[in-house]
């Protein structure tokens, strides 16, 4: 068993010139045998050729002894799906996306530009420039930015450009004669439109009251009432009438007496209607007061006013006719709504004007 030092393969039989003359120091600093390597190698010897001798101490080489640093590993990307490594598949990285750019910097600001992402976008601006306008050519009747200079087609209404001598809707030349339809013609349109008259007059003569102040004895059907603007009207001892209508009326005395509930006011039952002339049927008729108001019996129509003179009251009687206008409300005394005035069929009238017989 060779426990010896390992001689190194030398690549094959040593040269003549690779031997080392007498006298020169060799490896490890001892001196060369006397005998030359090429005497003990002579042609026709059977005698073996001596093993180099090994060197006692390592060999030391000049090279940097610094450890380098290692390389950094790059993570190797994940396989695709259906990844098969024994394929001959050739893999295609034209298409590979390239770093973008760094956005370079605004001298001076502190700022960096903004990276255009429009092609029309002006760069490190961060506003898209305006688009050139297309150029249409005569083969476009409308364009952009040139409806200032069209015309208009007498006939139907559509664009035109200035060079066109008809229309492109209906072929027809500006300066041939207008057809209007059948609808817009004079002799349909005339009485058309007197027919749209006559029933707006028609509308509003029967949705309109007649607010006159008749005379006495001309018996109205039923109380005359229009709406008007809200106002308040201030009468003697905190006295108030909230104004929300305008109301009248002419009819026949039923019943004429002061309000028990407030003196100030005298309440007057009329009697309506085409019955209140006859004498036999008004004599059937009759009207009670009480605290809730005014109640009355047999009269087919009639109404109850509660009356506010500024002047002189007329002495009224059953049997009189009193015609009446004025403003109605509701009346206050003392911040109180009096009793029975705010009921249905009921008004209480600041009277304007009035007549009797």
């Amino acid at each position: 068993m060779n426990t010896g030092p390992q001689v190194p393969d030398l690549g094959g039989p040593l040269k003549k010139s690779a031997a080392k003359e007498p006298g020169k120091v060799g490896l490890g600093g001892k001196a060369l045998g006397g005998k030359s390597l090429a005497s003990g190698l002579g042609e026709g010897s059977n005698t073996a050729p001596t093993a180099p001798v090994a060197p006692s101490a390592p060999v030391n080489y000049e090279f940097d002894n610094s450890p380098s640093e290692p390389a950094p590993k790059k993570k190797a990307p994940a396989p695709a799906a259906n990844f098969n490594p024994f394929d001959d598949a050739e893999v295609d990285t034209s298409n590979a996306k390239a770093p973008a750019p760094k956005a370079d910097a605004v001298p001076g600001t502190g700022r960096v530009a903004k990276a255009a992402t429009d092609p029309n976008e002006k760069p490190g601006a961060g506003r898209t420039a305006k688009k050139p306008t297309a150029n249409f050519g005569d083969n476009f009747d409308v364009a952009p930015g040139v409806a200032k200079d069209l015309w208009s087609c007498p006939h139907c209404g559509a664009k035109n450009k200035p060079q066109r001598e008809t229309c492109r809707e209906c072929s027809k030349h500006p300066d041939d004669e207008v057809i209007k339809p059948w609808f817009l013609q004079p002799k349909i349109m005339g009485p058309v439109v007197g027919g749209v008259i006559a029933f707006i007059v028609l509308i509003i003569w029967l949705t309109s009251v007649d607010m006159s102040l008749r005379p006495a004895g001309v018996i109205d059907n039923a109380i005359r009432v229009a709406s008007v603007k809200e106002e308040t009207l201030d009468l003697e001892e905190s006295r108030k009438l909230f104004v929300r209508k305008e109301v009248s009326v002419s009819g026949r005395v039923i019943m004429a007496t002061q309000y028990p509930m407030a003196p100030w006011l005298m309440v007057v039952a009329l009697g309506l209607g085409p019955k209140a002339s006859d004498d036999e049927a008004f004599g059937q008729w009759s009207a009670e007061v009480s605290d809730e108001g005014v109640t009355v019996s047999g009269a087919p129509r009639s109404a109850v006013v509660f009356l506010v003179f500024s002047d002189d009251k007329p002495k009224l009687k059953a049997g009189d006719y009193l015609s009446v206008k004025g403003k109605a409300g509701v009346p206050e005394q003392d911040g109180l709504v009096i009793r029975g005035t705010n009921v249905n069929n009921a008004y209480t009238i600041k009277v304007d004007k009035f007549n009797t017989r």
